[in-house]
Order: C-alpha cells, then structure tokens, then sequence
C-alpha cells in the first residue's frame, strides 16, 4: 500500500504469467535487472488492471492480527526446524 499511497500505479500480476512470458521470450538470465526488464516489457504488453487496497488496509504491524503476511514467517521457520 506504501506505493500506492506514494501516488504509484500498482498492479499485481500472476508470476506464472511473468516466468511464461519471459520463457516465450526465450530467457535465460535470472539476474535482479534483467527481472526488472522483463516486469517491465510484461506490464507495457499486457496492462494489467491497476490495483487499489481494500478500504481499512494498512502495511502497520498490529499485534494479534493473524493474517497472511504475518502468520508465513513463523511457520516457515517452524516448517524449517
């Protein structure tokens, strides 16, 4: 939401859409630049539809809330030990 807020359009796209795009593209490198390019040259061809946060989000830890981006990292690390 920080994007948004900050006046950027946002998107969120499938990354199997991307990786496929990419394949169709016939790509090979996996560096964090050329990543970038590909998003980039994805989102001109394609335009997906802008993204808005649902009303009363916010990106601010808030302790007991137990949605999904708080609650992975725990359980990973306890999946991992």
């Amino acid at each position: 939401t920080a994007l948004h807020d900050a006046g950027f359009m946002v998107s969120v796209a499938n990354p199997s859409c991307v990786k496929g795009f990419g394949q169709s593209e016939n790509l090979r490198n996996k560096t964090d630049t050329a990543d970038a390019a590909l998003i980039a040259r994805y989102c001109a061809l394609i335009k997906p539809a802008a993204w808005s946060p649902p009303p009363g989000s916010s990106d601010s830890y808030e302790p007991g809330r137990s949605d999904f981006r708080h609650s992975r990292g725990p359980r990973i690390t306890a999946d991992l030990n």
